[in-house]
């Protein structure tokens, strides 16, 4: 019977140590939680840049990796040159 009560015990002990765990966090003043906000907002606004800029330099590396179709010098239905204008 002692074997049930230890871990009775030890169960009973655990959740004291986590509880204890988050009454130390630290808490922020409402001035230190504006200008956590604003942080966050400036780096929001910087990733969506970011972004902007990737996409558009995707965007050009992928125009400039295909080629432009060429206009044909000849005519699909005869094979032959056209003729100047």
């Amino acid at each position: 019977m002692t074997d049930s009560s230890d871990k009775t015990a030890h169960q009973q002990a655990a959740p004291a140590t986590v509880s204890a765990g988050r009454d130390m966090a630290p808490r922020l003043s409402a001035r230190a939680q504006a200008a956590k906000a604003e942080r966050q907002d400036r780096q929001a606004a910087a990733l969506r840049a970011n972004l902007l800029r990737r996409k558009a330099q995707a965007r050009s590396r992928q125009d400039a990796d295909s080629p432009a179709e060429p206009t044909p010098s000849v005519r699909p239905e005869t094979g032959k040159p056209k003729p100047c204008p």
